[in-house]
């Protein structure tokens, strides 16, 4: 009972990261030999398609910066026709849909780009702090706290393969 008194703190301390800026998108295995897109088959489609997403998402992130939240969903649905494999365009939604206080979606929408985030700790953990804050919004404590548990085993994971030469 403690652990959901203190969890507003708790959240302050954890979640405020978890809808930053567009950086750029960690690379997305891609193989060629399965990978299609919008702009056709092949290597020199995927790169195509590549910039074509980063471009949508820059421009995503201007219209959410000016509150246009419905405009930016419909450059990431764009780019997640192109991308669907790509979870950071996943999170992208999964953000502006926290923005709007679509917190059902949200988590939703970060758990599809958990399932496709392999072994990117980081980007693992902005998913867990967006699923913890959609839980944590909707009144669900126990998943909240689950998802906080995870953002907490992240951060250790994390804190302990960073370089020695901090």
């Amino acid at each position: 009972m403690t652990v959901i008194r203190s969890m507003p703190l708790l959240f302050v301390s954890l979640l405020f990261g978890a809808c930053g800026p567009v950086r750029e998108m960690p690379r997305v295995p891609v193989d060629d030999r399965t990978s299609t897109s919008a702009a056709g088959s092949g290597p020199a489609a995927a790169v195509t398609g590549r910039r074509a997403v980063l471009a949508l998402l820059r421009r995503a992130q201007a219209l959410q910066a000016q509150g246009k939240y419905a405009r930016a969903a419909a450059l990431v649905e764009r780019a997640l026709r192109i991308e669907p494999e790509n979870p950071v365009v996943w999170q992208r939604m999964a953000g502006i849909r926290l923005q709007q206080a679509r917190y059902r979606q949200a988590e939703s929408l970060a758990m599809r780009a958990l399932s496709l985030a392999g072994p990117e700790l980081r980007l693992r953990l902005t998913l867990w702090r967006m699923i913890a804050r959609s839980r944590y919004q909707r009144g669900d404590w126990r998943g909240a706290d689950r998802a906080v548990r995870e953002v907490v085993g992240l951060q250790r994971r994390i804190h302990q393969t960073a370089p020695a030469n901090r």
